[in-house]
């Protein structure tokens, strides 16, 4: 009889056998590993009077009697539906019985190592063992073998290379590789100049089990993929999808409703695993920043379920660390090498729309400050501002700095020299971050005194050792009805450059409608005052870009036209 018709069959009879009949059907449904574990731990030694060995006390404590055990672990992810424990109590067994370690020969190489280890413990306990769905032998440590652990992928035995590395993450890492599911892996991409990107043709090796959010990884817990991979997470919350919107549900949250993991081929081999997640408090310390309180997590990956590896991408390549590789709120990754787009829609709660394909996601979120403040040092003849650094969905393009609300410098460090002018006695300092789509968070002013000044200029300098500070800037601000300005990319005395996003936006104060025209085709017809277009590789390269701003409050339409010519800008 087929699982299908047993399934069928189980669910129609009395309700005392329910339970058998929803196991039976979740195994049907992608999860047919969920269930008890038997686990038994075997502590062998070289030699007579070894110490580097865990204790009976630690073998229980670390699988299955601690608040944070492996087994807890388990159960954090799969609602309970995966335990560890032994063939008779809820404790894992070790063995032999008698506390004393099994007594293997040496060997001169790491393999003949661990097949002595083997061929030790079924020589004497074949016959105890024969129960058991994974079997952890727990040797001294060896130099021959540079690994903590190993295991059969899939299979039932696990090795763990000395007492220190009998831990939660470990144990629980090579678990999941008995049930078939590879390691999680970090992949660096860089582009043609050598500046990392999330993905690109030319990648650096990945670094095996570097993946600081998986548990096959540096983390803890799963990621869905792994879970799908070792047949722990029912079908029923996957998804595949090559183009359109998809509400994805936190990972990290109890049961299995709602789509947990989506899969984007990816066209050119492979495909992308989607999922979103959230740290989860006592198994996992990774944080993230203000701004992205939940993690579109985008990992590269085989097109089958195979037990290759996963490849977590760096949507933030900008920082050295993958605890914020996430894809932000409102924010679009293209894969250049098959084109594929991924972009988050919005986020509400513990859900996040995905949107495959289609245009990419405009940026309206302004960068955030972290609550500290502006901090002013007035000297012989400048002031010296110091102020924390901003973060953004996307990235934030440079700061601002304004002297009584005036625009008196940009900068892209944290840090600028102003020289006001010569008799002002006190001023108003206040710090803008941009992002490249012209969103903007001002710091908060703050009164400086100024009467200890005895030369003035009325410039902003740069910071010795640090990037040049631009200013004073003359981009067109529309402060008042009657300008259609270019807002993103900066733009000073009608020139600019486009920044990596091609992002342009346009403001027109008191405007109720802006159409845009890419080489006299329109791309963006947007009742607002602002709006944000982006172009393409090839229209950043040459293409006019002409806008046009009526309605609302003007009294006339505003026209402005931008001409592109290899990523740079005039604006006329």
């Amino acid at each position: 009889m087929g699982r299908g018709s047993l399934c069928a069959l189980l669910l129609a009879v009395a309700a005392s056998l329910a339970a058998t009949a929803s196991s039976a059907c979740a195994a049907e449904a992608g999860a047919e590993h969920v269930g008890v574990h038997r686990v038994a731990v075997v502590r062998v030694a070289f030699s007579v009077g070894e110490i580097d060995l865990p204790s009976e006390s630690t073998v229980r404590s670390v699988l299955t009697e601690a608040s944070f055990s492996v087994n807890a672990a388990f159960a954090a992810q799969t609602d309970g539906g995966l335990q560890v424990q032994g063939l008779a109590a809820p404790a894992v067994d070790v063995y032999p019985s008698n506390g004393l370690p099994l007594i293997a020969a040496p060997a001169p190489s790491c393999g003949a190592v661990m097949a002595s280890v083997k061929d030790a413990v079924e020589t004497t306990l074949a016959g105890a063992l024969s129960g058991y769905d994974h079997v952890i032998l727990a040797q001294p440590r060896v130099p021959q073998c540079t690994w903590t652990g190993q295991a059969e992928q899939p299979g039932r035995w696990i090795w763990i290379n000395g007492a220190m590395g009998f831990d939660r993450s470990t144990l629980a890492r090579e678990l999941i590789h008995n049930l078939g599911a590879g390691s999680a892996d970090t992949l660096v991409c860089r582009d043609g100049a050598g500046v990392r990107v999330p993905l690109s043709a030319q990648c650096d090796p990945p670094v095996a089990g570097g993946d600081p959010t998986d548990g096959q990884g540096q983390g803890v817990l799963l990621s869905t993929y792994h879970r799908a991979e070792a047949l722990l997470l029912p079908t029923a919350a996957q998804r595949t999808a090559s183009s359109g919107e998809v509400t994805l549900t936190d990972a990290s949250q109890p049961g299995t409703a709602g789509t947990r993991l989506l899969l984007v081929p990816r066209g050119s081999g492979g495909a992308f695993a989607i999922e979103l997640r959230n740290p989860v408090p006592g198994f996992e310390q990774w944080q993230r920043p203000a701004y992205q309180p939940m993690g579109v997590m985008v990992r590269l990956v085989p097109s089958t379920f195979d037990g290759g590896p996963s490849q977590l991408l760096d949507m933030t390549p900008s920082t050295p660390s993958f605890t914020d590789a996430a894809l932000g709120d409102q924010q679009t990754f293209t894969d250049p090498v098959s084109g594929t787009r991924i972009a988050v829609v919005s986020t509400d709660g513990n859900q996040a729309v995905v949107r495959i394909g289609g245009a990419p996601v405009l940026d309206t979120h302004p960068p955030v400050f972290p609550p500290s403040g502006l901090r002013a040092v007035v000297g012989l003849a400048a002031v010296t501002l110091t102020f924390p650094k901003a973060v953004d969905n996307v990235a934030v393009d440079h700061y601002e700095v304004r002297r009584d609300g005036q625009l008196v410098g940009v900068t892209a460090t944290t840090t600028a020299i102003d020289r006001p002018p010569t008799g002002l006695l006190a001023a108003d300092y206040d710090i803008a971050a941009v992002d490249a789509a012209g969103n903007a968070t001002l710091l908060g002013a703050q009164r400086v005194d100024l009467s200890s000044l005895s030369v003035a200029t009325g410039a902003v300098a740069p910071v010795a050792g640090s990037p040049a500070v631009v200013g004073p800037v003359t981009t067109p601000a529309p402060t008042a009805t009657g300008t259609l300005a270019v807002i993103a990319p900066r733009v000073t005395s009608g020139r600019g450059k486009l920044g990596k996003s091609r992002l342009l936006t346009f403001r027109a104060v008191g405007a109720g409608r802006i159409v845009v025209k890419v080489d006299g085709k329109k791309v963006k017809d947007g009742r607002a005052a602002k709006i944000a277009i982006r172009l393409s590789a090839r229209q950043a390269k040459r293409s006019t870009v002409v806008a046009v701003a009526s309605r609302g409050s003007l009294t006339r339409s505003l026209r402005a036209t931008v001409q592109v010519r290899s990523g740079k800008l005039v604006v006329r």
